[in-house]
């Protein structure tokens, strides 16, 4: 008799840990994290522009200008933005220079680019990328004037933007001959409030590439 009395307390209290046993399981489950989202990144040309500034007048007051035909080769796709970046060479045909202003393109053209040596292209090649997929800092080597010299540059992500920023020195080139003849060519439209005509030797550059970005 003492055995059947204990039957049911025995068949209560298994119910109980197994009720208990499968919410635990529940609990587990539910707490499952899911894998980290993959995404990749390629380049779209046709979502790429470079623009420069250049500075006249005393109180530098910019020039704004792109170039029509920029060729950039670099790898189909990547999962990162450092890895999309590292080892992309670049073309630019100098007759492809656009200030808006036809009569201007024609003078820098000939009496600033006239003046360098290897006058018909800018090349170049992304050396190193130090960063992550927000932002980061890379140095690009430019030949321009038969001379092969890097560009640091600071990058950022806005949304699926890239965009590259720095500022370069023509003086680093040895291009001082060219400036010098573009400033005495543009000697009146250079003076600014004090009446001196001056044509700085820096150019600040920014390139936006909208990536094709791929999450899975």
């Amino acid at each position: 008799m003492k055995y059947k009395s204990l039957l049911p307390i025995a068949m209560f209290g298994a119910l109980i840990l197994a009720s208990c046993g499968n919410e635990n399981k529940q609990k587990t489950e539910g707490t499952e994290t899911k894998a980290p989202e993959v995404c990749t990144y390629a380049y779209d040309a046709s979502q790429t522009k470079l623009t420069w500034t250049a500075y006249k007048f005393t109180e530098r007051t910019g020039v704004k200008g792109t170039f029509d035909t920029l060729v950039i080769e670099t790898k189909a796709e990547e999962n990162s933005i450092p890895a999309l970046l590292t080892d992309a060479h670049f073309t630019i045909p100098v007759s492809s220079l656009n200030t808006t202003n036809p009569e201007r393109d024609v003078k820098i053209r000939k009496f600033f680019f006239g003046n360098l040596l290897s006058n018909t292209h800018l090349t170049g090649k992304v050396a190193d990328v130090v960063g992550d997929d927000e932002g980061g800092s890379l140095n690009f080597v430019l030949n321009m004037n038969d001379m092969e010299l890097p560009v640091s540059m600071g990058y950022t992500m806005s949304g699926d933007t890239l965009i590259l920023s720095g500022t370069m020195d023509m003086n680093n080139w040895n291009a001082q001959k060219g400036i010098a003849a573009l400033n005495n060519e543009c000697k009146d439209l250079h003076k600014g409030a004090d009446g001196k005509s001056t044509l700085w030797p820096d150019i600040y550059l920014e390139l936006r590439s909208t990536l094709k970005k791929t999450c899975k």
